[in-house]
């Protein structure tokens, strides 16, 4: 089942696309529960996808013209299924402020406590030459076995210098919480806007001291302020549920990319201060009975440009012709040589606690499976290593000149897989709560913009208070059986009875939901066990939901297997028992002279 997804944007507009999808083994139910994504464009467009389950675009539609005004057109088939136009998103100033926050949480509020969907997972991008085109995508399930009506709110760190928070109006029982932690610990003072600054873009803004956010470079402390936020706030019973983070730049600005000849003697040199760091968290109330205080454990990989080799114009001198343009083309040819060597520092930042010594086990696996070493605590991390694992391509297909070098395929993907079954499947004690990747850009100018692209990718588990055993089943069958299975049920699907479908999943009709009902409430029994001694007693449980698994050819090795012990049971009975029935099927059902038991002993 769908678990995360997370989108970035690379290219001198942003333009080139890149979309992680996360998933992981599914709750049965979720195999047949409809999803639905509603990405909010800064442009002026809402763009809907997925079934129109239980009228949800009707209702999605009437709230959006109510709440909005927003009006539907006609959507291209090929990029979506429902659109809609609108002016409510905002931006001002030249500090990246914007109301896409605001307007996430009111439409997160409406699905999740109006419509009772569950939010799976949300994420932004930054669009256009600057990344100041925002871009919000949000995917909601709907779960018809779980409870609905969560509270959620977001916070979003800005390293600009601020702090702002949406989904108070729903939640505004965690308002004075976050207030003292923004005043007294983090040393922030409350936002006291222009008197311009009429409209609305957050529930609450703050303006951070000079030293909270660390800025070299591309190094932050983003990640470390997230966890200490987390950590904070789920002592107030709020758990961490999703967070992303993006960037603005002026890298790309008119004066950055002029293509110019180069000043004799002058050298190559990087420019600094272009990127602008933004990370939305969002939480969760806890629901009754779930713990939100487990520790949390963050870990961040970057693959960081090196810096470059002094490379430098030819000083002005008295030569010929042809004497500079050879010095001219050899600056040239060291620059390119520069770039294809592709060199990089990889990096891994740790944050959260030391829980059950994950630290050391962490710098084991990164020793002997990332060819890393611990560098130990730094003031933007809680521990850092080094890597040299991290790979990045050219992309010929783009025009890098521009669109900034090394954009292309790279392996972090296969390493955060790698590190996620480290975690919850071989030390066993912590799930994947978050994870999402970004691409900044380092860039350095001689006569033209010359950007290699930083690839980034950040992970937060939540521990999990006792270890889980984890079972690795035998290889599953990858093609149909061929053939139909022995004694297949007669109300499968004909593809299924036929053994041409590898695996159908039903969902339940009404009327089997009510058997299923009926074995529940015939087979429960009013009695607490040992494991739920002094807890309340359920009166009854209910079947909301159930599915039907037809697999062709686990069924055949199970009804051969049945016919095998019900020949030896057949000989052992010595006529009393009928054979047929022993084999799976007797055509005379109640009516054979034989018995349809099984004989004790």
């Amino acid at each position: 089942s769908l678990k995360l997804c997370n989108g970035s944007n690379l290219g001198f507009y942003g333009q080139i696309r890149e979309q992680q999808v996360k998933f992981k083994a599914p709750h049965p139910l979720n195999l047949i529960a409809p999803h639905i994504m509603i990405e909010l464009r800064q442009a002026g467009y809402i763009e809907i996808n997925g079934a129109n389950t239980n009228g949800i675009i009707e209702k999605l539609e009437a709230w959006l013209k109510r709440t909005w005004k927003a009006k539907r057109m006609k959507a291209d088939p090929d990029y979506c299924d429902v659109k809609f136009q609108c002016n409510v998103f905002k931006k001002r100033g030249s500090k990246g402020e914007n109301n896409m926050g605001l307007r996430t949480m009111e439409i997160v509020d409406y699905m999740v406590q109006k419509c009772a969907w569950t939010m799976i997972t949300c994420n932004g991008g930054n669009y256009g030459r600057y990344g100041d085109v925002r871009e919000q995508q949000m995917v909601f399930r709907n779960d018809d076995h779980v409870q609905h009506g969560e509270d959620h709110i977001m916070v979003e760190l800005r390293d600009i210098g601020y702090v702002e928070v949406n989904g108070l109006s729903s939640s505004p029982d965690i308002a004075p919480h976050i207030d003292r932690l923004m005043k007294e610990c983090w040393q922030c003072t409350e936002y006291e806007p222009y008197f311009w600054e009429k409209d609305k873009y957050c529930d609450c803004k703050y303006v951070t001291p000079g030293d909270l956010y660390y800025k070299a470079g591309l190094t932050n402390n983003i990640g470390k302020l997230t966890i200490e936020l987390a950590m904070s706030l789920a002592s107030q019973g709020w758990m961490l549920m999703l967070c992303n983070g993006g960037h603005t730049s002026s890298l790309k600005s008119m004066a950055n990319t002029a293509v110019v000849a180069p000043t004799p003697g002058s050298a190559l040199y990087e420019i600094n201060g272009g990127i602008k760091r933004e990370q939305q968290i969002k939480f969760t109330k806890a629901r009754p009975g779930e713990k939100a205080d487990e520790p949390l454990l963050m870990i961040e990989l970057r693959a960081v440009p090196k810096n470059p080799p002094r490379i430098a114009a030819p000083p002005r001198d008295i030569r010929s012709e042809s004497e500079t343009r050879a010095l001219n083309n050899a600056t040239t040819r060291e620059l390119r040589d520069w770039i294809a060597r592709g060199e990089y520092d990889g990096l891994i930042e740790v944050n959260g606690l030391n829980t059950n010594g994950v630290y050391q086990k962490l710098e084991d696996f990164i020793k002997h499976y990332m060819k890393g070493k611990a560098l130990g605590p730094t003031p933007y991390c809680d521990c850092l290593f080094t890597c040299k694992v991290f790979r990045q391509k050219l992309a010929p297909q783009c025009n890098e000149f521009w669109d900034g070098y090394y954009c292309g395929e790279n392996n972090f993907g296969k390493f955060t897989m790698r590190l996620c079954d480290f975690l919850v499947d071989h030390v066993g004690e912590w799930d994947l709560i978050v994870c999402n990747g970004n691409a900044a850009e380092r860039a350095w100018y001689l006569g033209g913009l010359t950007s290699l692209v930083a690839r980034e990718q950040q992970m937060v588990f939540r521990h999990r208070p006792s270890k889980r055993a984890v079972f690795m089943g035998g290889a599953m069958p990858d093609a149909p059986l061929g053939r139909a299975p022995l004694h297949a049920p007669s109300y499968w699907k004909e593809a299924s009875r036929d053994g041409n479908a590898l695996h159908e999943v039903v969902p339940a009709t009404a009327e089997e939901l009510q058997w299923m009902q009926e074995l529940l409430d015939g087979t429960r029994k009013n009695k607490v066990t040992r494991d739920r001694r002094g807890g309340t007693l359920a009166d009854r449980f209910v079947a909301v939901a159930a599915v039907r698994s037809e697999h062709a050819v686990l069924w055949d090795a199970f009804a051969q297997r049945r016919v095998a012990i019900g020949e030896r049971i057949a000989m052992k009975s010595k006529g009393v028992i009928c054979k047929f029935w022993a084999r799976g099927y007797c055509k005379h059902g109640g009516t054979c002279k034989y018995k349809h038991e099984c004989m004790q002993g």
